[in-house]
């Protein structure tokens, strides 16, 4: 149910409270009241803000609880990335490397994913780059790791994330980055 915002608006008061959570350091309560918001619609209405600050707060979650790394990029899924918005850009790409460097490889290559195929369309950049070629390292590190199980299952996970990583090898040996 939306009620519109000439009748009930309360969405400053709720912005608000919502920094102040952050400022507290009480993300997973603002975690929480995010989660419970349609982003878009608010978008839509003129209040692009909550989206940034959702997609502050999730950095901000996953390096002060990474035991809260799937709500987080659950409330990430819900913020509207702007394609040609470099500070979206950044964040998601800042995202994926402190993912990949608690070692939650396989979150990191769904952000990297979608830094990707968001920035496709785009002309070169260096974060273009970067989320192209990540996922590749952080692919042969979930294979390298489901390798050293010795089950048919893990060994059959571990062929796969290797012929996926092969596969964005591939890809980069057809258009390779250029060389500054």
């Amino acid at each position: 149910l939306e009620i519109p915002t000439k009748y009930f608006n309360i969405h400053e008061q709720c912005l608000a409270f919502v920094k102040l959570l952050i400022t507290k350091e009480q993300y997973t309560e603002a975690l929480a009241l995010l989660g419970t918001i349609n982003l878009n619609a608010l978008e839509k209405a003129g209040y692009r803000e909550f989206s940034d600050v959702a997609l502050g707060l999730v950095a901000k979650v996953i390096s002060a609880n990474p035991g809260f790394i799937a709500p987080a990029l659950k409330l990430l899924a819900k913020v509207n990335l702007r394609p040609t918005n470099g500070e979206d850009h950044e964040a998601m790409l800042e995202l994926g490397d402190s993912l990949r460097k608690l070692r939650q490889y396989t979150y990191s290559i769904k952000v990297y994913d979608r830094l990707a195929t968001i920035m496709a369309p785009l002309p070169a950049s260096p974060i273009k780059e970067r989320a192209r070629l990540w996922p590749i390292y952080c692919y042969f590190k979930v294979s390298s790791a489901y390798s050293k199980k010795p089950d048919a299952a893990s060994q059959k996970v571990a062929t796969q994330y290797l012929n996926a990583a092969r596969t964005y090898l591939a890809a980069i040996d057809k258009k390779p980055p250029v060389r500054t």
